[in-house]
C-alpha cells in the first residue's frame, strides 16, 4: 500500500520495534515445572491490581492500609495455593522470586510517590489564606489593569475626535 510507506518515511526503526508484540522471556528462575510460574504469575496479576489501584487513588491518605498498593508474600501464596514460607525460603528458586517480589514492591512504592507527588500542585492543595491573597491580588489587578484601559481608550477617543465636536460638547 501506499500508505504504510507514506508513514514509514516518519517512523523511526524504533517505532516499529514498538508495534510488534513483545515475546516475554522467563527468568531463569522460573519453571513451569515448580511451583516457580505460579507465583510469577500471580505477582505480576497483583501487581496490575496494585498499579490500578495506585492509579486510581491520588490522596495521601488513602495509602494508610499497605495491603491496598503493596504485594504481600501471604497474598502470593493464597494466589499459588501454597504456604509462603516454603515459597519464598525452602526452594531453590526462592532467592530470585524474593528478589523479584521485592523489586516489584518497590517499584509500586516509587508509582505511589510519584502519584502522590504529582496531585499536589494546583488551587485544590493550596490553603484557604493563600487563596484568598491570591484572589484578592487578582482582583486589585484586574481593577488596575481595567481602570488603565478604559483610561487609555478614552484618551485616544478625545484624541482623535474632531474639533468641532469637542468645541460643542465643550471638552477643549
Amino acid at each position: 500500500m501506499e500508505n504504510d510507506s507514506y508513514f514509514d518515511n516518519f517512523l523511526d526503526d524504533n517505532d516499529l520495534l514498538l508495534d510488534k508484540p513483545k515475546s516475554k522471556e522467563l527468568p531463569d528462575w522460573v519453571s513451569k515445572d515448580n511451583s516457580s510460574y505460579a507465583a510469577y504469575q500471580a505477582i505480576l496479576s497483583l501487581e496490575k491490581e496494585k498499579k490500578l489501584f495506585i492509579k486510581n487513588h491520588k490522596l495521601k491518605s488513602q495509602y494508610i492500609a499497605i495491603y491496598n498498593y503493596q504485594i504481600n508474600k501471604s497474598e502470593v501464596g493464597r494466589i499459588v495455593g501454597k504456604n509462603p514460607q516454603p515459597l519464598f525460603y525452602s526452594n531453590l528458586y526462592s532467592e530470585g522470586l524474593r528478589i523479584f517480589f521485592d523489586n516489584t514492591n518497590k517499584s509500586l512504592e516509587k508509582s505511589k510517590v510519584a502519584r502522590i507527588n504529582s496531585s499536589q500542585s494546583g488551587i485544590g492543595n493550596m490553603r484557604k489564606d493563600d487563596l484568598v491573597l491570591e484572589h484578592k491580588a487578582l482582583i486589585k489587578t484586574h481593577e488596575n489593569s481595567s481602570s488603565k484601559l478604559v483610561d487609555d481608550v478614552y484618551q485616544k477617543l478625545i484624541d482623535n475626535m474632531p474639533l468641532d465636536v469637542k468645541r460643542k460638547l465643550r471638552i477643549d
